[in-house]
């Protein structure tokens, strides 16, 4: 478990383009990610929406403006893709 300082860290590092701070990421938040989703999310759904919310967050990271907001907007992100598969 990571403490919010060492992923603020990965965050930031994430943010200078650093590919396996980003691979890191995605694997330290895939968790809080999947829990979230199968919250917000239709049980068939769940899979598909984590994984399009990690590939927009390992592409748009860079333009998190506060790393400590990180989490607020992986689950922004994942809510955002729940609703557009509820959607289809």
């Amino acid at each position: 478990m990571e403490t919010a300082a060492e992923r603020s860290n990965l965050v930031m590092a994430a943010q200078t383009g650093d590919t396996a701070a980003i691979t890191r990421l995605l694997a330290v938040c895939q968790a809080d990610a999947r829990r979230y989703a199968r919250r917000h999310c239709q049980a068939s759904d769940v899979d598909d929406a984590v994984q399009e919310s990690l590939l927009v967050i390992s592409r748009k990271v860079k333009g998190l403006k506060a790393a400590e907001a990180f989490s607020s907007w992986l689950f922004t992100v994942i809510r955002r893709e729940c609703r557009k598969l509820e959607r289809m």
